[in-house]
């Protein structure tokens, strides 16, 4: 007698515009954040440089993910790029500045789905970042893979990392903060 083989299903819950430029071979995308649907809140972000804008909770998130998972018994692993750690202590309301390595858009989205009745569902601590860096899988990427082939390391992993590949959505973030700082500069503040 043979064991069944259960099905894992690979969900990368960053927005689109992330999953699109590079992911892991093999994942769905299910974002969980999405952009503004009021086009004044999403452009502020953008003036931020923030890639995609700002962003609100997708309400379609857990039907994006019964599109991809037949079953809610079904394993699932969540991803996004840090992975979150529910091992540790939340940072306290108010501890602003510092990224709290007990939070992340996949814990967020592990709940939600357990409340919808998922009974299998998981994380992966570090998220993406721990995936690349310890061997785990390798990004594939149609849009910029010839430019991050040629690249360093060091180089590609902080481009990958950071959200910093090329976006023309966070031009005019980068054109206000030029001139801000410019003018700061040229009136010696």
């Amino acid at each position: 007698m043979q064991g069944r083989v259960k099905r894992v299903a690979v969900i990368d819950v960053r927005q689109s515009l992330e999953f699109e430029e590079w992911r892991l071979p093999g994942t769905f995308n299910a974002p969980y954040l999405i952009p503004f649907e009021n086009i004044l809140r999403r452009a502020s972000g953008y003036f931020l440089a923030i890639k995609g804008g700002l962003k609100e909770r997708n309400p379609r998130f857990v039907d994006a993910v019964d599109a991809v998972v037949a079953d809610k018994r079904q394993a699932i692993i969540l991803l996004d790029l840090r992975g979150g750690d529910l091992s540790i202590e939340p940072k306290k309301a108010g501890s602003s500045g510092t990224y709290d390595r007990g939070d992340s858009n996949s814990l967020r989205a592990a709940y939600e789905l357990i409340q919808c009745g998922y009974t299998d569902v998981r994380y992966v601590p570090g998220g993406l970042t721990v995936c690349i860096e310890e061997g785990i899988s390798q990004y594939e990427s149609e849009r910029y893979g010839a430019l991050l082939a040629i690249l360093p390391d060091g180089v590609r992993k902080s481009l990958l990392f950071s959200n910093l590949l090329p976006d023309p959505s966070l031009a005019p973030g980068f054109i206000v903060q030029f001139i801000a700082l410019a003018i700061a500069a040229y009136l010696n503040v």
